[in-house]
């Protein structure tokens, strides 16, 4: 609950807040700013598909503002009941949605794939979302942050894909890679089910 308080506290208070240091928004994100994905005709589709929904979202302060962009469970500290947030360095200008879905998406990462991982992820959600909810009255559309889990999942593929020497990543990486682009092309929800 606490990991959904500091995002809820976060988002209400990104409605009001004036940047002294510009941020990013998400179209400015090097993935889409460069022609990285030219030798790739399904990621660049993918991409281009993703981008022409984005431009469609309504983007409202209560839908839209600065995220944190990043905030899995490496990324913030907790002491003695007391959770702070840390590495703001992906910080930028997305829905507030992205930012649950990254969050959610990381966490099922941990999880094993089986009878039980769909369990274990409806539960950090609602656990999550309760916290979110205790801080900040926002309603959070989870046709979106199923959406957004789907994108973040491509994000990632596309971002180790790019980024990473393929002679620097080890066997058990580079299987998790393949594994990745698979469900990119089988289509449906990266996590094998939609959170409702």
């Amino acid at each position: 609950m606490r990991w959904g308080e500091a995002m809820g506290k976060l988002h209400l208070c990104a409605q009001s807040y004036k940047a002294v240091y510009p941020r990013p928004h998400w179209q400015e994100h090097t993935l889409f700013r460069q022609n990285l994905l030219r030798a790739d005709s399904f990621l660049s589709e993918k991409w281009r598909g993703y981008q022409r929904d984005l431009k469609l979202l309504s983007a409202t302060k209560e839908e839209f503002g600065l995220i944190h962009g990043d905030l899995h469970a490496h990324n913030f500290l907790l002491d003695n009941g007391r959770l702070t947030v840390i590495d703001f360095g992906d910080s930028e200008y997305h829905w507030y949605d992205y930012d649950i879905a990254i969050t959610v998406y990381h966490m099922a990462q941990t999880i094993p794939e089986g009878a039980g991982r769909r369990k274990a992820v409806l539960a950090f959600f609602e656990a999550f979302m309760k916290g979110y909810h205790g801080v900040n009255p926002r309603i959070a559309s989870v046709d979106r942050i199923n959406y957004f889990i789907d994108y973040r999942h491509l994000f990632s593929y596309t971002y180790h894909s790019i980024y990473s020497e393929p002679g620097m990543l080890n066997e058990a990486q580079t299987s998790y890679l393949a594994q990745m682009r698979q469900s990119l092309e089988a289509g449906g929800p990266c996590l094998g089910f939609n959170i409702t």
